[in-house]
């Protein structure tokens, strides 16, 4: 059973997809980009996303980490399990994921655009989101 955290922010694309990107955390093979590129590119196409929509203030993304107790899942299975959390909870929305394997506990980092690409919608994030979000990833 994964540890869910959400973290709306303000904050630069580029710093938190640097981030998630790391070499050092990850490993190619366990990037992937949903209805975005699995690199750096995504801080292109989701900041054009929220120009496009003319919602370039306030929340830029929000970071989902999604943690595994240690040996509970292989970093392949976790990647998985990432992209499947993307995929059902954020539709219409550009996702990054990648699943660091740095440390004891395997974990997924999901940079989600704040600005939906299909209508300009706002994603809200609340108790009920994480509520949500937490059925989903178990």
């Amino acid at each position: 059973m994964a540890v869910i955290k959400i973290i709306p922010s303000k904050g630069s694309l580029k710093k938190i997809i640097d981030y998630v990107l790391n070499k050092e955390k990850t490993d190619e093979k366990i990037i992937s980009g949903k209805d975005c590129s699995p690199n750096e590119v995504a801080i292109d196409e989701m900041n054009t996303t929220r120009e496009l929509f003319n919602k370039t203030d306030g929340l830029s993304y929000h970071h989902i980490i999604q943690s595994f107790k240690p040996g509970e899942v292989t970093p392949e299975v976790a990647h998985e399990i990432g992209k499947e959390l993307a995929e059902k909870q954020f539709k219409g929305y550009e996702v990054l994921v990648a699943t660091h394997i740095d440390k004891k506990h395997i974990h997924n980092h999901l940079v989600v655009n704040s600005v939906s690409f299909v209508d300009g919608r706002k994603l809200i994030s609340n108790k009920e989101t994480l509520r949500e979000i937490k059925w989903e990833s178990n």
